[in-house]
Formats: C-alpha cells, structure tokens, sequence
C-alpha cells in the first residue's frame, strides 16, 4: 500500500501517493443509449484510490467504467477530466 502523501503542499487535493506508470489499458463504459464503449488509453500514474488514465475521447465525470489490463479488470468512476493537448486525462477513483 502507497499511502497518505503528506508532505503535498497546501492547495494539492489528492491523498494518495502517485506511482508513474505506462500501461496500456482498454477503458469501457455504457453511453447515454445504454451501448457498450470501449476505447484504448494510456495509464499515468497509479495509486491506492486509483489511476490517472490519457484518453483521446471525453468521458463524463461520473461515469462508471471498467479498466482492463493484461492481467485483470477493476472498476472505477470518472472523479475529474481535463484536455490535454487533443487527448483527455482522466482521473479515475477505484471503486
């Protein structure tokens, strides 16, 4: 387990450490009709409460989606998403 960071400075919110990662992952999700989505993403950073995920499409904070890597699935919902350059990145909250 990661843990607490406490020594972020005053205005950074997150409460777990981060972990640089460069993992492939496939993210899915169902869209406001019910239909299964599935798009590729690229992992940032991982930490006990969750990941930092660059996508090239935009996923509505809240949503529940499913990460699948290599070796297995989690669960997650969308917490914040900001643009980055023409990609997304996602901070995700495990669940």
């Amino acid at each position: 387990m990661m843990g607490r960071d406490r020594k972020s400075p005053d205005n950074e919110k997150r409460y777990w450490s981060r972990v640089p990662a460069h993992e492939r992952v496939i993210v899915f999700w169902n869209d406001d009709r019910g239909d299964d989505v599935e798009q590729p993403g690229q992992v940032l950073d991982i930490s006990d409460g969750g990941w930092a995920v660059r996508m090239d499409v935009e996923v509505p904070v809240g949503m529940d989606v499913r990460l699948r890597t290599a070796g297995s699935t989690r669960s997650a919902v969308v917490r914040h998403i900001r643009p980055d350059g023409h990609d997304f990145v996602l901070g995700l909250e495990a669940s």
